[in-house]
């Protein structure tokens, strides 16, 4: 198959603060967090193959740009950047076709249920983190190769974070200047009305995995250059719309999975 080839305190922050940093020496070495998605990938079929070729490659330069497709300053990330670094060894290599495939099968196979969007994948860049934007009307998501190739990370967890960045298209107020749907609403969103979406037969059990290799990755996987202090501050500049910290973010997960109200802590409520 051919694909188109391309939020308040500041002692909350401290959940964001990674006091040590892993070292990643093998796939074996990150077991405790769950099998890396290529070797999930060789032991189950692939339930993600789909029939709509809307997948775009970006093609990979120094940085956030791209030749064909560049993500704007103002798209909204997963991560914060001072924290979408990979921990030492924690990136499968460039070379491993077999997360590739899946990777864009995944997006083929949400593409079946949120059309409107177009996907794109950056395979070789580095950067732990995926992406939201519009251009006009046109609604993009992207997904970054260091986040693909994260050993912390199985299909579930890629797909969550896919739901997050579909959030801010599709999860409504409170949302920034621009109209995106803010951080927590997105998280809210995305694990509550994304996953289920998607995963209507299998809801609990491709979103409670999901749910830890994703906090295993805030708190594990990724390197931490900010201060608790810089956190809070930029978070309370943001009036409660950016990032909130890594244990509200599961908070937020398990109650839009148990189909409670977003937690305060998420930031700002919808009147």
């Amino acid at each position: 198959m051919n694909f188109i080839t391309t939020v308040v305190l500041a002692s909350a922050f401290s959940f964001y603060n990674n006091t040590s940093t892993p070292t990643y020496t093998s796939s074996e070495g990150l077991a405790e967090y769950g099998n890396s998605i290529l070797t999930e990938a060789s032991q189950h079929p692939k339930e993600f193959k789909g029939n709509v070729p809307s997948i775009q490659s970006i093609t990979s330069t120094p940085g956030r740009g791209a030749d064909k497709v560049r993500i704007p300053n103002g798209a909204k990330h997963f991560l914060p950047d001072t924290m979408d670094k990979a921990s030492p060894n924690s990136l499968f290599p460039k070379d491993s076709s077999v997360i590739r495939e899946r990777a864009e099968e995944l997006a083929e196979y949400f593409k079946k249920y949120y059309p409107d969007v177009i996907y794109h994948i950056d395979w070789d860049d580095d950067t732990v983190n995926a992406y939201a934007w519009k251009e006009g009307e046109q609604r993009h998501v992207a997904l970054l190769g260091g986040l693909l190739r994260h050993k912390a990370l199985q299909i579930q967890g890629i797909a969550l974070v896919l739901a997050h960045e579909l959030g801010h298209h599709y999860a409504g107020e409170p949302t920034y200047s621009g109209g995106l749907s803010c951080e927590g609403q997105s998280d809210y969103w995305g694990a509550g009305t994304g996953m289920r979406t998607a995963y209507s037969s299998s809801y609990r059990e491709t979103l409670s995995p999901a749910i830890e290799q994703v906090y295993t990755l805030f708190k594990k996987g990724v390197v931490n250059e900010s201060s608790v202090q810089d956190e809070a501050r930029r978070f309370q500049d943001s009036k409660g719309c950016s990032h909130p910290p890594a244990d509200c973010r599961r908070e937020t997960y398990l109650a839009a999975m148990e189909g409670k109200p977003k937690p305060e802590c998420a930031g700002l409520q919808v009147k």
